[in-house]
């Protein structure tokens, strides 16, 4: 992570209800969350057989530039229904 405080990183929990895969890249603190949902759409390609096309939902959370894992705050939950993606 930068420790110019410009850049965070984002964690995403990757899941269909039963499996469940975690991704992680760094990010502009000021990219959008447009940004992050198309980020989570490219992860698919990817993800293990078992999850590839069938994950139902992603949990996103941000890690604050001078923070840990364990500091991870919840952004935002998106949806993957029949292929399109819903933020909640």
């Amino acid at each position: 992570m930068n420790n110019d405080g410009r850049r965070c990183l984002v964690l995403v929990d990757i899941s269909n209800g039963y499996r469940m895969e975690r991704h992680i890249t760094e990010i502009e603190v000021g990219a959008i969350f447009n940004e992050v949902v198309h980020w989570v759409r490219t992860r698919d390609s990817y993800l293990d057989d078992d999850l590839r096309g069938k994950w139902t939902y992603a949990d996103v959370y941000i890690v604050p530039a001078d923070g840990s894992i364990d500091q991870k705050r919840y952004a935002m939950t998106i949806r993957n229904r029949r292929g399109k993606l819903e933020q909640l």
